[in-house]
């Protein structure tokens, strides 16, 4: 990875990487989903690398040293990484869980508890289809594959599946594997980018007079054929959810025991002892 360097640094036909906070060059745009003020946003689905869509304008980036115009065509923006550490800590959230609720199934499966058997068996059943999805998830975004033969595959089985976990345990991993998010990049946000510098004229209203009079400065932008790297990004929000059917499945409760009553317990120790006495008075007799 290219080394961050200031600004102030930066050479017309070079390869830098900086390192700096947004600043607007021109009006702000308005995010797709959270209606944002912001200088880049797009929309990506579950843990897609690409946006299925964006919009951006140019804009400065600032360090101590100074500031370089940020050219925001053909600009990629870094945040799978992100929405992954996310899903994996919470499916890990989620599986734990699921063990424990599996437990105290089994638990009040061993015990019998009459009547109730039928729904803990049922209930069983769907837990262990929900820790099937939820580590289905967990192999998707770490890029392998658990069901389904391929990612495509396994996708395509998460979303058959998802009725499984759309409400309790493993619905907040689900919304992070499958709903619309957003990547938004605002005012005062810090980022690194790495791009070519090139010397170019600086935004109307920059300089000191008209078009002729315009000031020049340094930009980053998109070299021949490749793209303006950007990491470190500012927020992230949660998009609106892709419609889906809603559960009518209700996980049957599990029965715990009741709690012994030592009163009683007493009451019936002490008319046992007294019929014991009674007896033997009687066989004495």
């Amino acid at each position: 990875m290219t080394e961050i360097v200031p600004i102030a640094s930066l050479r017309e036909g070079s390869v830098a990487r900086v390192r700096g906070r947004v600043r607007r060059a021109h009006e702000v745009i308005t995010s797709s989903l959270g209606q944002r003020a912001c200088v880049y946003w797009d929309v990506r689905q579950g843990l897609a690398s690409a946006p299925h869509a964006h919009g951006a304008v140019d804009f400065w980036l600032e360090d101590a040293s100074g500031r370089v115009l940020i050219r925001a065509a053909s600009m990629r923006v870094e945040a799978r990484a992100q929405r992954r550490e996310e899903v994996l800590g919470q499916v890990a959230r989620d599986i734990d869980d699921v063990s424990r609720r599996q437990r105290a199934v089994k638990d009040a499966i061993r015990r019998g508890e009459g009547g109730t058997a039928k729904a803990l068996h049922a209930e069983r059943r769907r837990l262990a289809e929900l820790a099937t999805l939820l580590c289905a998830m967990r192999a998707h975004a770490r890029g392998r594959v658990h069901v389904g033969g391929s990612l495509q595959g396994q996708d395509a089985w998460i979303r058959a599946h998802a009725e499984t976990a759309e409400s309790g345990p493993g619905a907040s991993t689900l919304r992070l594997v499958i709903e619309q998010w957003e990547v938004v990049l605002e005012e005062r946000d810090e980022v690194e980018i790495e791009g070519e510098c090139a010397l170019e004229a600086a935004p109307p209203g920059t300089g000191p007079g008209g078009y002729r009079e315009r000031a020049s400065c340094l930009a980053l932008r998109a070299p021949s054929g490749g793209t303006l790297e950007v990491r470190g990004v500012g927020a992230t929000g949660a998009g609106e959810p892709i419609a889906r059917h809603p559960s009518r499945r209700a996980p049957p409760v599990v029965p715990e025991r009741p709690a012994t009553d030592p009163g009683r317990v007493l009451t019936g120790a002490v008319a046992v002892v007294v019929g014991v006495l009674v007896l033997l008075a009687w066989l004495t007799r």
